[in-house]
């Protein structure tokens, strides 16, 4: 298509356009890939994500604190302080 619409530009750009759509596509490739293992649960790390991702949305809280701790530490420090008050 760059050939039939813009025949005036330089061929350089036209170089750098195809590059920069190969290389994307790698990465957006390799994403994919990592996020398909993790899905899985081949990466020990993320053993009992597919709960959170695919059914309720919940998380072990041993996954939440391997994964992302200090998120979990003041999520659940949040919580303790907006639970209310036992009666």
């Amino acid at each position: 298509m760059y050939l039939y619409v813009t025949p005036d530009w330089p061929r350089w750009m036209f170089i750098v356009a195809i590059r920069t759509h190969i290389y994307a596509a790698w990465a957006l490739i390799v994403a994919l890939a990592i996020h398909v293992a993790a899905r899985l649960g081949l990466l020990p790390t993320h053993r009992g994500i597919l709960r959170g991702m695919f059914g309720d949305g919940t998380l072990p809280l041993a996954t939440a604190r391997r994964l992302w701790p200090e998120w979990t530490r003041r999520t659940l420090a949040r919580a303790a302080r907006e639970a209310p008050p036992p009666d």
